[in-house]
């Protein structure tokens, strides 16, 4: 961020320097100060540097590396089981899933049946079928109705 930062400052210096000089290359001006830093903050040395100024803070957290790779070590195993475990609830709610929707759909065929079977007792009525042939449509739908809605197959 500190380069971006500098880069679009240097833009801005440049834009304001060639209205008053028009052959002026900051960049080229400014390519070795830049690469100084970069290699003061980012080259070996700089590592280095960084590294001493934190050394006292690693060396006394070095005792402590051996009990935090056991503790990442089991955080991992249980993440794996939980996700093992999440996996397992997850097949068992799609399965309950399905069966509700397969238990939807027989109720809602039974209750098309019961109101088909319904309907068909008025047909004798109208004269368009015969009161035993009405009864005994009516019945199969009716039963199968029931069944479908409340027995499931």
């Amino acid at each position: 961020p500190q380069l971006v930062l500098l880069q679009k400052t240097l833009l801005n210096i440049e834009g304001m320097g060639r209205q008053i000089y028009p052959e002026l290359d900051l960049w080229q001006t400014a390519a070795p100060y830049m690469e100084d830093w970069m290699r003061e903050r980012m080259g070996f040395a700089g590592l280095l540097r960084q590294f001493s100024a934190n050394a006292p803070q690693l060396i006394a957290q070095l005792p402590e590396v051996p009990k935090l790779a056991i503790n990442a070590l089991n955080e991992i195993q249980k993440l794996g089981e939980h996700n093992r475990q999440q996996t397992r609830m997850l097949g068992e709610l799609n399965r309950t899933l399905i069966e509700q929707s397969k238990n939807r759909r027989y109720s809602r065929l039974g209750g098309y049946a019961l109101i088909v079977a319904l309907f068909g007792t008025f047909l004798p009525m109208s004269g368009m079928a015969s009161q035993s042939d009405a009864l005994i449509g009516a019945s199969v739908l009716g039963s199968l109705g029931v069944y479908w809605m409340f027995i499931k197959p």
